[in-house]
Parts: C-alpha cells; structure tokens; sequence
C-alpha cells in the first residue's frame, strides 16, 4: 500500500543545528497561537515516564515542553564534557565553558597571549595557562573555531536573513586542511575533521564533504559528540544531493544514538516517497535500526502501524511506548466530545471563546486514527497488545481503559481500570483516578447530592497532583467535569 510520504508536511526538513541553513529565511510572528491539545486533553502522555522521548508528546506546537530558543545550546553540555577531558579537569566547568562557548575571539586571544607568557598577571580562573604549551594546540583549534563561527553563524530567531561570508571561509580552509593533516591529538583531529565536512557542505561541495566522510573520517572512534555532529554534517549532504534513504538512515541514527541532536534528528527525517521509504529500510543493518526507523514514521506519519512494525521486529521494545501515548492523544483530537469553550476564567485569550469540539490536526493526516472506526483498531490493537505482549502492562491497560472511556465502551473501560490498578502507583495511579472520574460523570442522568460529594472530593484530589509533582491534565479535567455536571442540570 501506497504511504503517500510526498504528501505528508513536517514542520521543518533540515535541522538548524544539524544543518544550518544559510541563507537563513527572514522570520516574523504576529497574532495570538492557537490553543494547544495539552490545555484540551484528559490523558497525559507523562505516564510512559521517559523522559528522552517528551520533546515527541503531542502537541500542535512545534515540540512538547521544548523551546526553539534553546536549540542552539543542545551541543554545549556535551562539548563542555569533552573539553573539560582535554583540559584534565585543570579548570572548573564554569571556566571550560566561558573559553569555548562565550569567550569572544578578542578575548581567546588574550588567554593564548597569557600562555606564551606575553600578559603579566594572568586572567583569573585560568592560572593553569600561565606560560604553560600543554594546551596551546587546543586553544590554536579554538580560536580558528571562533573565527568559522563568526563567519557562518545563524541565529534563528533574527528579524533579518543572515548570508555566510563566504571568501572569509575560503581563507580559512587551509588553516583546516593543516589542522586536519598534522594534528596528532585524536580529539583534536576529529574537530578539524568536523570542521572540514562543514565547510563543504555550507561551500556547496557536497559529494567532496561525503567522500571525505567516507575515506577519511569514518574510521575516527565512534561515540563522542564531535564524531555524531560531524555525522549530521554527512547526513546533511547527502539530503542536498536527494540522496534521502541514506541520509534518513543517518538521521534514525542520530536520533537513537545521540540525545542532544534528538530533536534536530527528528526535524530532518524525512522520507519522500514509498520507493525511497523502502530504500531506507532495506538499508538498515540490525533490528534495532529497523526498529528505529518505524519508530520515527510512527511520530513522522502513522503511529499505529508504526507501533505494529515495531511488535513484529520486537514486542519489548523500548520504543513502543511513546507511539501509544501519541495515538491515544490523537485519538482525543477525533473523538473527545463535549470540550466547554474556554474562557476568561481559564485564563484564556478571548480569541478563543467560541472554540469547542473538534480541533485542527497537529502535522499530519493520521491515517490511522481519521474516524471512528479507525479509532476502533487502535482499540483494538492496544488491548490485544496489553493482553498479550512483554510490555508495560499497567501504561498499556491505562491506555486500553482511557481509549474504551473515549470510545463509550463503560464495561471495557471498567474492566481495564481494574486490571490497570494492579499495584498501580505513581503517576498511574492519578491517571486511573481521573479516568474514574470521567467514567463516572459521564454515567450519571440525574445529579443527587450522593453523586455531588463524590465529585467534590475528586476535584479537591486532582488539584493536589500538580503539588505533588504529577504533570497530569487536571485543569481540562476539571473543566470537563464542571460543564458535564452542568449539562445534566440543565437537563433536570
């Protein structure tokens, strides 16, 4: 069957961070954003408790509980770990990332000065490079770094498009070429290396940064932030050239492999089409990598059958959960009915104050969950799973009892809870009291003063969760079950 890849949109194909795009797009904002599923939904995702998967919870923004300002900084932890390594800890943390990361070139300057001894008194807190060469091919490697930067930096976040200074860059491509050539130092050489592939790429030269990958850089060890980021430069390459298969192999990589270009990896992944989808596939090595890459067209396209490919490689798979979660939100955009419009009291813009029922699609057209009887199979799908496979049993049957909840099935939805509550603790356990909650409101005709104090006493619980470090949706929760009570008033 036909995935019809060409017609499915994502947010952005190439990663700034990853791939800096130059020239970079003149940016601007205006209005008011769209109210997001989080301040609409009843079930939380947080339940999986993985947290290297929230930045992929659903959301119509463009990640959950991720700011695009900060995505320029993901690279720096790591970086400062690996030259605080060089520098054998001889500085503080502090002080390693004032030298690479803030420190102008003006100001390297005057520390490689203070090394050779040519400014008396020294800079305080870097004492260790007093008249002292130990570092001295470090901080040279630096300072060229700067320099690269200060010609090809883009910030995202700017009024106006930023354009590379491109002869500034041929000048320095020597400087490159020699630190690659002759530097000894192994981690050293892989950032000349980086830097090498970088420049082909933003200079254009990308079957050279590709072949210079391939036959030269390849072999470096594998595993530490510079060797992934010089992998995302590869990747970036072979994108520009259409040479998709690849790259996304590089990208589902990237994303499973090295957590601070997670989200940048995600961004990039993007298949085309069916044949170039298949290409991929057929291109991966391992289970894992297969694995992987259903796991990312589960988010990018289909979680269901992103989830089911993934069973049919590995029914214990760690990447299963977050496809779960995402559909049962998905499944709430479709099927949630009877959402009161949201209003002044919530805190909500008064744009919005005739929004209620049914809301936009976040991306995509989620094939898998676009009507109820789609919706039936995910039900079906994730109770079968629940039953059957080596999962987490207590994520999954609070999965199947919220979707039998959704889908007016009350005796399913009972029988899940139960199964579900088997030691249930934690965030479980609090997801379960609101899914009684709404399975209780929603069964009542006629309101009776019994049926009043129940509700109470579950309102004043589910305000103690955010207290309590729980991050579940109690406030729709709540205006949920305030308009359904008033509903039956009106009716009585």
């Amino acid at each position: 069957m036909a995935l019809n890849l060409s017609k499915i949109s994502i947010l952005c194909s190439i990663s700034f961070l990853l791939i800096p795009v130059i020239p970079q797009p003149m940016m601007g904002c205006g209005g008011g954003d769209p109210i997001d599923i989080t301040a609409l939904s009843l079930f939380a995702p947080e339940i999986i408790s993985k947290d290297q998967f929230s930045p992929f919870f659903l959301t119509f923004e463009n990640y959950y509980g991720f700011n695009d300002y900060d995505r320029a900084s993901t690279n720096e932890a790591s970086n400062t770990d690996a030259w605080e390594m060089y520098f054998d800890h001889a500085l503080t943390r502090e002080h390693v990332d004032l030298l690479v990361h803030r420190f102008s070139r003006n100001k390297l300057d005057s520390v490689i000065a203070m090394t050779q001894g040519r400014l008396p008194g020294g800079i305080p807190g870097f004492d260790v490079f007093q008249k002292n060469g130990k570092y001295i091919a470090g901080l040279t490697y630096l300072q060229l770094a700067k320099s690269i930067e200060k010609a090809t930096q883009v910030e995202y976040y700017n009024w106006e498009p930023v354009v590379a200074d491109s002869m500034k860059l041929i000048r320095l491509k020597p400087a490159i070429e020699k630190g690659w050539k002759n530097e000894r130092d192994q981690e050293l050489k892989m950032r000349y290396g980086y830097q090498l592939v970088r420049y082909c790429f933003l200079r254009g030269y990308y079957e050279q940064g590709i072949r210079f990958y391939d036959e030269q850089f390849a072999s470096m060890p594998k595993g530490s932030s510079i060797y992934y980021r010089t992998l995302g430069y590869k990747a970036a390459c072979l994108y520009r050239l259409h040479r998709f298969a690849e790259s996304n192999l590089i990208y589902a990589q990237l994303y499973d492999e090295y957590e601070p270009h997670r989200v940048d990896a995600m961004s990039s992944f993007h298949p085309q089409e069916e044949t170039d989808w298949q290409q991929t596939l057929a291109l991966a090595k391992t289970p894992r990598e297969k694995a992987v890459l259903w796991h990312l067209f589960g988010i990018y396209a289909d979680p269901l059958k992103g989830m089911k490919e993934i069973i049919a490689i590995d029914p214990k798979s760690d990447l299963l959960d977050l496809l779960l979660v995402r559909s049962v939100n998905l499944a709430e955009v479709r099927l949630l009915k009877g959402l009161p419009s949201l209003n002044e009291y919530d805190y909500y813009s008064s744009d919005y104050l005739e929004q209620t029922g049914t809301y936009g699609d976040p991306y995509n057209s989620w094939k898998s969950i676009d009507s109820t009887k789609a919706s039936s199979k995910l039900v079906e799908f994730v109770e079968t799973t629940a039953q059957n496979a080596p999962v987490r049993k207590q994520v999954w049957a609070t999965s199947a009892a919220y979707l039998n909840w959704l889908t007016n099935r009350p005796q399913a939805c009972d029988a899940w809870i139960a199964q579900a509550e088997k030691g249930a603790s934690g965030i479980i356990e609090k997801q379960l009291n609101i899914i009684k909650a709404l399975r209780k409101v929603t069964s009542i005709e006629k309101m009776t003063p019994v049926n009043e104090q129940e509700i109470m006493e579950w309102l004043k619980e589910f305000r103690t969760y955010g207290l309590q470090g729980f991050p579940l949706r109690t406030e729709a929760t709540e205006r949920f079950i305030r308009h359904r009570m008033a509903e039956v008033y009106l009716k009585n």
